[in-house]
């Protein structure tokens, strides 16, 4: 995809993402959502991260089963700005995790695979990282590391 970086207030985005899931959330089912004041603005593509979100709430979602909660955070850090999706799912052995960015892996019976090599991709054209870690019964956070935009 062509890539289109500019300025863009991290809090908003997240709570435009969020706010459709928390209207039709299953009972047992929680998504939340915590963004610290005061957010610098990030250089991103805001097209792109939106749907590298969306990739990993769904699959946060999907690893809950029928109870469980899908925390969306994001703060300052000295690299930039850190948004991190954490579940308290089914999480991925040490096999899964290593392949978790890898294209058409999944560990879903529905999945295509492609969520988070995806989510990868997008997030490091938008000149970010992405980390995940993982544990079976633990859950699974994924952690993108943005630049902040100059003044």
């Amino acid at each position: 995809p062509t890539v289109h970086r500019e300025a863009v207030a991290l809090a908003p985005l997240l709570e435009d993402l969020v706010a459709p899931y928390q209207v039709g959330l299953r009972e047992g089912l929680r998504l939340d959502l915590a963004v610290a004041p005061g957010l610098p603005a990030v250089q991103i593509d805001r097209n792109l991260v939106a749907r590298a979100l969306t990739n990993l709430i769904e699959n946060g979602l999907h690893a809950l089963g029928t109870t469980g909660t899908v925390r969306i955070t994001a703060a300052r850090q000295a690299l930039g700005v850190v948004v991190r999706v954490q579940d308290t799912g089914v999480g991925m052995d040490r096999t899964a995790l290593e392949r978790a960015f890898e294209p058409y892996f999944s560990t879903k019976t529905s999945g295509t695979g492609l969520g988070l090599p995806i989510a990868k991709r997008n997030v490091e054209l938008c000149g970010g990282s992405i980390r995940i870690a993982s544990a079976p019964g633990q859950g699974t956070t994924v952690e993108l590391t943005f630049p902040t935009a100059v003044a």
